[in-house]
């Protein structure tokens, strides 16, 4: 590491953040370790140009479970530090060097980081994350897999954005991105080659997956997969023909979680099964139990079609939409109507029914318009399908 290449090791950013070591370096600077001495916990500090505070300001609306959240942004002594959530856990750089990953693995994550960058280059403007790579993601002892580094992400308009340097890392970047031009399928160009490191570089003939990565890495832009949900529809088709079956992460997108042998709606929060356990039932202790135990065995039923996917789990997601609307039928009050509402709405989106699914949490805020982790679900379901609507 030496003291030539940690100048900042020791320093103490807004009086608050100690830089205590440096994790590495990434896209156009370098990432440390930092205790904050006021809350008394650990932050990932970047230092990057001082001209990208516009940037940053829009990082920092960013909200997603794969990404770490952005918590602070700091200018002084001519420099800019990006302050993020710092995740704990193995990149996939130091798992791969322990041999190939399997291609059930590869494509998982795949699929996952297909959603996560599709989350960014929907919004407006659009964020390249520009730095897509083995040491970028990071998976946590409960197997979540995150996206780190946004303090690399380049905000561009339509099209491509001229940049003036590479921004990212050369063994990973697209060509256009080291002349000094960057866009959305640079991104996909990365993406590519990571999953062909992680798998291990094999090239089988007849072979989806090659097929699919050889695409992701066209050196023109144009014979690349023009979007991330393309792409991840491929992936999908791969994991099929393969008949591989897509496991799900701990983490249940839904935000369904396991509790003392039953299943309990969370409210919209990503939770963790781990992290489930220690979260008390609190919005349901005044209600009916009889509620509380219906309710929780039409979950039950939800989270078993969910694991099961396929041709079966899809039978009993829509018994689940039958039994939810005939609860909905039965029950006046508002706020167990908001639940069952929310819960159809969860039910909708893993059927990939988009239209049942809007009206399902339109239907929820109807009852329960105060609930912000509602609406917070909303909004980012209708981003990561595209849908331009007010909620």
């Amino acid at each position: 590491m030496g003291g030539a290449q940690t100048p900042l090791v020791g320093k103490k950013i807004k009086d608050r953040y100690y830089l205590l070591e440096r994790l590495g370096g990434g896209g156009d600077g370098t990432v440390y370790l930092a205790r904050d001495e006021i809350l008394g916990k650990y932050w990932a500090v970047k230092e990057i140009p001082a001209h990208r505070s516009k940037e940053m300001r829009i990082l920092k609306n960013l909200s997603h479970s794969m990404l770490p959240q952005i918590a602070d942004y700091v200018q002084e002594d001519e420099k800019a530090y990006l302050v993020m959530e710092y995740i704990e856990g193995r990149n996939l750089e130091e798992l791969r060097k322990e041999g190939p990953c399997s291609r059930e693995q590869v494509i998982q994550w795949g699929i996952q980081l297909c959603q996560v960058l599709g989350y960014l280059h929907s919004r407006h403007p659009a964020v390249v994350h520009s730095d897509v790579k083995p040491s970028n993601l990071i998976l946590t002892e409960n197997q979540e897999l995150y996206l780190i580094d946004l303090g690399s992400s380049v905000v561009v308009g339509e099209g491509r954005q001229r940049v003036g340097l590479c921004r990212g890392t050369r063994e990973y970047a697209a060509p256009e991105q080291l002349l000094g031009r960057l866009g959305c399928t640079s991104d996909i160009y990365s993406l590519g080659r990571t999953l062909e490191v992680l798998a291990g570089g094999k090239k089988e003939a007849g072979d989806k997956l090659w097929r699919i990565l050889k695409k992701c890495q066209a050196l023109q832009e144009a014979q690349r997969y023009q979007d991330c949900q393309e792409l991840e529809r491929e992936l999908r088709k791969a994991a099929a023909k393969n008949q591989i079956r897509l496991e799900r992460p701990l983490v249940i997108r839904v935000g369904i979680f396991l509790l003392g042998g039953c299943l309990l709606m969370s409210g919209g929060d990503e939770i963790s099964r781990s992290q489930g356990r220690q979260v008390r039932q609190d919005i349901w202790l005044d209600e009916k139990e009889e509620f509380l135990d219906v309710y929780t065995v039409v979950q039950n039923q939800i989270v078993q079609g969910m694991l099961m996917g396929g041709k079966n789990g899809s039978v009993l997601l829509e018994e689940s939409v039958k039994r939810l609307r005939e609860l909905l039928k039965e029950e006046q009050r508002e706020r167990e109507q908001a639940a069952l509402w929310l819960a159809l709405a969860r039910v909708y989106r893993e059927l990939g029914q988009t239209h049942s699914a809007e009206r399902a949490y339109e239907r929820a805020l109807e009852n329960d318009s105060g609930n912000v982790q509602t609406k917070q679900e909303y909004q980012s379901y209708l981003a990561e399908e595209g849908i331009k609507k007010k909620t």
